[in-house]
């Protein structure tokens, strides 16, 4: 005697389940609003000790975007269709007018570990450069950033 309906219909969405885990790449990286940055941020600093650089990053992060005029960008990495990590970017012009992407914060939840480095990898694969003043404020991704700079330069030079 095979399965019952009930135990075959679980053990379809069993398998379901676990082929949606491990899909090639459930990381998704995408522009998002500013609104939504300042929502997420917000949402994840009521986890944050009120003392901690994540806390005062983030609000940095929210005054800066609620009051920037520079031209600027943020994005979101989601893991699936949930927010794990959100960047903000500038944009500066040298004196031949070529503009240069720079990294200038990043915040992720509380309990997040992978999504912010995959973020930063990320932004340094695609020549985003790093505002390395504006990171410093958060040491926890500037730390990031040094690392995950030269790891990148590593892999090039190879």
């Amino acid at each position: 005697m095979g399965l019952s309906i009930p135990a075959l219909l679980s053990a379809v969405a069993t398998f379901t389940i676990t082929l949606l885990q491990h899909s090639p790449n459930p990381w998704i990286l995408k522009p998002i609003t500013g609104g939504m940055l300042k929502t997420s941020v917000t949402h994840w600093r009521e986890s944050f000790d009120s003392r901690s650089e994540n806390f005062l990053s983030s609000m940095e992060m929210i005054a800066w975007q609620m009051t920037t005029s520079q031209n600027n960008t943020a994005v979101g990495l989601y893991y699936y269709s949930q927010l794990r990590a959100v960047a903000q970017i500038t944009h500066a012009r040298d004196e031949e007018g070529n503009v240069t992407a720079l990294l200038r914060a990043v915040c992720t939840p509380n309990e997040e570990d992978v999504a912010g480095s995959i973020l930063v990898r990320t932004l340094l694969s695609y020549d985003v450069d790093v505002d390395w003043g504006e990171l410093k404020k958060n040491p926890r991704w500037y730390v990031a950033a040094l690392y995950l700079k030269n790891l990148t330069n590593m892999t090039i030079a190879t």
